[in-house]
Order: structure tokens, then C-alpha cells, then sequence
């Protein structure tokens, strides 16, 4: 059994979840999987930097969030740059803030690691929307990886599914409630709420950020598709080529209207493939009605349906969000690209 190094570029509830599961699950990853991991570095921005040849006791990690400096450590204060070049990692986790208009500080970030030949496992949309393809050839050109299960769905293996299991079962449409939040709130409205109050709620009970916009707006959703065009149905659409609508026009009227119906309003995230080639893509607020496969997912939990040739519509539910669930999807990753070495 070869050890894996690993540095963490951000230390947040990501970083966090996933050093509770190797504080806890550390032996059995070992015995079952010849994956034997060790942090020896960590560098967060607001949290500090650390660095230790042996690698760290993940519990002492944990103990020392707020303040990592505080720990032994035979080096402290490097930034990330630095981190990824002196640390002497095998792997890195990229769990950087996600920006879905430039993919920095990420970017350059999984950039560095892959030239060095670094495997490199990612929770962050931002570089991964914008430049995979661009980043999966530079790992192979390297002789590194790269795992980005974390970036659809937290820890719900979709990407997995999509790009394995089903990849010879002919995917022809993918169709997601893809944020957790939005789909919180469309839960609440339909329970009563405004859209005001209904948001006021998912702010309270921490699905919403202050600012909600990536959320209510579509912009979330839209670079998940983006992703799953990309690794799924290998079409490089961008961005902008995802037609984007949010929830803040649906209103409590809207809701019932719906209700009455027997229909229920969902933000769904879709790609299909299109009869001339091509695919087209789009994020936007849909009345389904209740035999819809994504119907009966409430709350802040994901869905998403792929429609195959071969076996007709496959969903895969589970949750979108959160500290062990998040974490856990650098654990299938880092199983993917290192287990049994």
C-alpha cells in the first residue's frame, strides 16, 4: 500500500467534512480500498497555512480550524501557489471559493498542480464549467487526474453514473432540480410561502447566502449543466450557451395555480440532444406534473433523470449539499484515481 499526500486549498465546511471522514474512516479506506491518505498541508485564506513532512493528525486539523497556525507545523504562512509547489504532494483538493465567471483563484490553482503532475481532486464549478477540457488534457499530457464528482450534486454519484454506467446506454436528455435551494424554496411556496418569505427561510436555515443570486437566479444550475453537457454527453457548450431563467418570477399565485392543477413548479436544469447535432441546454422554472420523475423531490434535495436509449429514464436522488456528503465526494474521487495503488 502506497500513501497519497495531500494538500487542501481551502479549509471551509468542504475541507472540514472531508478530514472528519478521514479522522473517522481512515483505516477502513485503507484496508478496503489500499488507500492510505495523509494531509501535510492545508492553506486557507482566512484559516492560516500549514505544513508537516509526516502529514498531520486529521482530529488536530479539526481541533484547530479557526486557527491552524496554531498547530506544530515545520512550515506555516505559505499561500496556495506555494503550497502546491513545496509541499511535495501527490494530490491536491481544490476547495477554493467558486466563481463562475473567471473559475479564479481556482483555476490557476488545479492548473499548477496538474503541469506538476499532481492528481487533483475539485468540489469548485468554477474551473470545471469553464476550462475542462482544457484542464483534462493538461493532466494527461502530465500524467495526472482529475475528480470532479463533488461539482454535481455533492457526493451523489451522478457524474459517475452519466460517465459510467450509462455511458454506452446512448444518453440522449439529462434533467436535474440541481440546486438545493431553489428547490427548498419551491417546497416552502407550495406550503404557503411568498417568494420573500420563502427566501427569508432559506437564508435562516443556511441554503441561501446573503446574497442569493447564484441560487435564485439560475447561475448554480446553469454551470451544473454546463458539466454534465461537457463530461456526459461530451458537448463543449459554455455558459452562455444555457438558456437561464430563475425562480424570483414565480410567484405564490403561480404555485397554487399549479397545485390546483395537479402540476408542481420545479427549477429544472436540462441538456438534450438536438435533431440536427448539437445539444441544447437550459435552466428555468417548469410546472410538472406529478408522474414526473423529479416531481416528488422536495426540500434541498438533487435529482436528476438521464433519458437513455437503452433503458428508458434512470434518476439517481441524493443529497446536494453538505459538509460529510461534499467531503465524501473527494473520498469517490480520490478511490477513482488512487485506490489500490
Amino acid at each position: 500500500m502506497t500513501r497519497t499526500r495531500l494538500a487542501l486549498i481551502g479549509f471551509g465546511t468542504v475541507g472540514q467534512g472531508f478530514t472528519e471522514i478521514l479522522a473517522e474512516r481512515g483505516e477502513l479506506l485503507a484496508a478496503r480500498h489500499g488507500l492510505e491518505l495523509s494531509i501535510v498541508a492545508v492553506s486557507d485564506f482566512n484559516r492560516g497555512s500549514v505544513y508537516r513532512r509526516e502529514g498531520f493528525d486529521p482530529r488536530a486539523l479539526l481541533d484547530a480550524a479557526d486557527d491552524l497556525e496554531k498547530i506544530e507545523a515545520d512550515a506555516t504562512g505559505w499561500d496556495a501557489l506555494t503550497t502546491i509547489r513545496q509541499s511535495g504532494a501527490d494530490a491536491v483538493a481544490e476547495l477554493s471559493f467558486t466563481d463562475l465567471a473567471t473559475g479564479e483563484p481556482a483555476l490557476t490553482h488545479v492548473r499548477e498542480a496538474l503541469a506538476r503532475g499532481m492528481d487533483v481532486v475539485t468540489t469548485n464549478k468554477g474551473p470545471i464549467a469553464l476550462r475542462f477540457a482544457e484542464l483534462r488534457a493538461l493532466g494527461a499530457a502530465n500524467g495526472a487526474g482529475i475528480g470532479v464528482e463533488g461539482t454535481v450534486m455533492s457526493g451523489t454519484p451522478t457524474l459517475a453514473l452519466g460517465t459510467g454506467l450509462l455511458a454506452s446506454a446512448g444518453v440522449t436528455r439529462i434533467q436535474g432540480i440541481l440546486n438545493g435551494t431553489t428547490n427548498y424554496m419551491l417546497t416552502r411556496m407550495e406550503a404557503g410561502l411568498d417568494f420573500a418569505a420563502a427566501l427569508d427561510e432559506a437564508q435562516h436555515e443556511g441554503y441561501a447566502e446573503a446574497d442569493p443570486s447564484g441560487d435564485v437566479d439560475g447561475i448554480d444550475a446553469a454551470g451544473k449543466v454546463v458539466i454534465l453537457a461537457n463530461l456526459v454527453m461530451d458537448a463543449p457548450i459554455a455558459m452562455d450557451d444555457v438558456a437561464r431563467q430563475g425562480i424570483r418570477d414565480v410567484s405564490a399565485a403561480d404555485v397554487a395555480a399549479a397545485s390546483a392543477a395537479g402540476e408542481r413548479w420545479k427549477l429544472i436544469g436540462s441538456v438534450e440532444r438536438a435533431p440536427g447535432g448539437g445539444v441544447v441546454a437550459s435552466v428555468r422554472p417548469q410546472r410538472v406534473a406529478l408522474s414526473h420523475p423529479l416531481a416528488g423531490i422536495g426540500g434541498a434535495t438533487n435529482a436528476c433523470t438521464f433519458t437513455t436509449e437503452l433503458l428508458g429514464d434512470v434518476t439517481i436522488v441524493g443529497p446536494g449539499a453538505g459538509r460529510l456528503a461534499t467531503g465524501y465526494a473527494l473520498v469517490e474521487d480520490l478511490i477513482a484515481l488512487r485506490g489500490g495503488r
